[in-house]
């Protein structure tokens, strides 16, 4: 039952995966990072399977693919103008990219699993989550379930909330318990179940992208 439900966790990603490969050339650029995001969220999920079966470890793709998951991340809130201008962003996009280097290539190795990093941007996925809901009830204080944005935003949290407290367990040997460790894997794999039905749903929601007529 548990190699089942992780399973079914792992690959959840998959609905969302199809409805963008469906939906992505109706949806406008705004939402582009997103939809790139779920593809390689999904084509990590193939990694991970591959690297386990043949070196028996996905330490190396995970550790490579939370970079990239923090960058498309950052790059979706630039899109949502998180940010007034082009500076902050780059800027906060280098200090992930230096943040990484030095956890995953001087500090340790990309063969280990590494937390700081994951904490670090899942806290700012958070508190930009937040930010973009906050701004979305006081902006649209209808039909926010059709809004794909505020859904997006909602599965961000919930998601990245508890993969802090996961990595927060790994940092300070919290989880050394077989069974508590068996007890925040299973939750996790609900949550992660839960927010890719988010993730699915406001797939379908994003609006079409605008069509420019031009005037004789």
């Amino acid at each position: 039952m548990d190699y089942v439900l992780v399973k079914v966790s792992a690959y959840s990603i998959l609905l969302a995966a199809l409805f963008a490969v469906f939906r992505s050339r109706a949806i406008g650029r705004e939402n582009h990072p997103f939809l790139l995001l779920v593809w390689v969220a999904l084509l990590n999920e193939i990694l991970t399977d591959i690297f386990i079966r043949y070196y028996h470890t996905n330490a190396v793709n995970s550790n490579i693919y939370v970079l990239v998951e923090a960058l498309l991340i950052l790059w979706q809130f630039h899109r949502w103008r998180v940010f007034k201008a082009n500076r902050p962003y780059l800027l906060i996009a280098t200090g992930l990219v230096l943040f990484w280097i030095g956890e995953n290539l001087i500090l340790s190795q990309l063969t280990r699993f590494n937390s700081y990093f994951r904490v670090a941007y899942s806290f700012l996925t958070v508190l930009l989550s937040i930010q973009i809901i906050n701004q979305q009830i006081v902006a649209h204080q209808r039909s926010l379930l059709r809004n794909a944005t505020f859904l997006i935003c909602v599965g961000f949290a919930l998601f990245y909330t508890y993969k802090i407290m996961v990595e927060i367990f790994w940092i300070y040997g919290l989880n050394s318990s077989r069974d508590f460790r068996s007890k925040v894997f299973f939750i996790s794999d609900f949550v992660n179940i839960f927010s890719n039905i988010i993730f699915a749903i406001a797939i379908l929601w994003m609006p079409r992208k605008r069509e420019f007529m031009l005037q004789s």
